[in-house]
């Protein structure tokens, strides 16, 4: 039998060989770098749920289009989701000291900018909430803060702030919102996020904000009310809640890097039965 030649020599050969090497090599640099992409995608959505916010989420994996609902994340929305069921609305009183009259009512379209405003600031201190990101667009600030029933505190009258300037009628003292802390079977829990505005600290507006949470989200249908982070160096967050008859129920040490302060600061939780809250809590404000 004849010796049957390759029709290729063997310099040709080793070419082939290397080419398919290299194509290998290839496919397995790509799918590494999925992986990699993978990876990048859930620390991402890990940072959403700590609660910075982020445009981009986990892939679908499931064919559920149910909403996974919780404090931190949201649809934009105008904060009125459940406003018709607080008749009390808006709620009057006066600032205990100055007896400056103030009311608590829900946001305005026109109050939307400052109330991003004021959240970039407390975000910008870094002090009390845990984000580290501000809000760039007021969608992104709509899908957080006004996703469910947010209210606002402002001056129905003229009146001196807590640095002796004169504001006028309409100045924004406060923020606060009430959202589901949990998503299904645990959503009858809220949670709430509060902002005084700095120029009105330590003259009583969040109690007042602190006092129309509680009756609002009794009256919204949750059954009880807990807050995830209220930080230890944060005192007159602490006294607030503890003196409205708050509980706490949870320490989580070594929870935050917060500015001014060494080390990482210890977190407690605080839990409020609203089914203990009288039928007449806070009557007596009048519209």
């Amino acid at each position: 039998d004849q010796l049957v030649r390759p029709a290729f020599s063997s310099r040709t050969f080793l070419l082939l060989t290397l080419l398919i090497t290299m194509m290998m090599s290839s496919q397995r640099i790509v799918q590494n770098t999925n992986f990699a992409h993978s990876c990048r995608t859930l620390r991402v959505a890990r940072r959403d749920r700590i609660g910075l916010p982020r445009v981009y989420r986990l892939p679908q994996i499931h064919n559920s289009t149910r909403p996974m609902t919780t404090a931190y994340e949201g649809k934009p929305g105008d904060g009125k989701a459940g406003v018709s069921s607080l008749n009390w609305l808006p709620y009057r009183t006066t600032l205990p000291g100055c007896g400056r009259k103030v009311e608590v009512g829900s946001f305005e379209e026109s109050e939307w900018q400052a109330g991003m405003d004021l959240m970039n600031l407390i975000i910008r201190e870094g002090k009390s909430w845990p984000f580290e990101e501000e809000f760039e667009t007021i969608d992104d600030y709509r899908g957080y803060f006004l996703s469910h029933d947010a209210f606002i505190v402002r001056g129905v009258e003229p009146g001196l702030d807590a640095t002796g300037r004169m504001s006028k009628p309409g100045a924004v003292l406060g923020t606060f919102y009430c959202k589901p802390n949990y998503p299904g079977r645990c959503d009858h829990i809220c949670n709430g996020g509060f902002i005084t505005n700095p120029d009105y600290r330590q003259m009583g507006v969040a109690k007042i904000m602190g006092r129309a949470f509680l009756r609002a989200a009794r009256d919204l249908g949750y059954k009880s009310s807990y807050f995830n982070l209220v930080f230890k160096s944060n005192e007159a967050s602490v006294a607030l809640w503890e003196s409205l008859g708050f509980e706490r129920v949870a320490v989580l040490e070594n929870a935050a890097r917060l500015e001014g302060v060494e080390g990482l600061d210890t977190a407690y939780g605080y839990r409020f039965d609203l089914e203990s809250l009288k039928q007449d809590y806070l009557i007596g404000g009048k519209k």
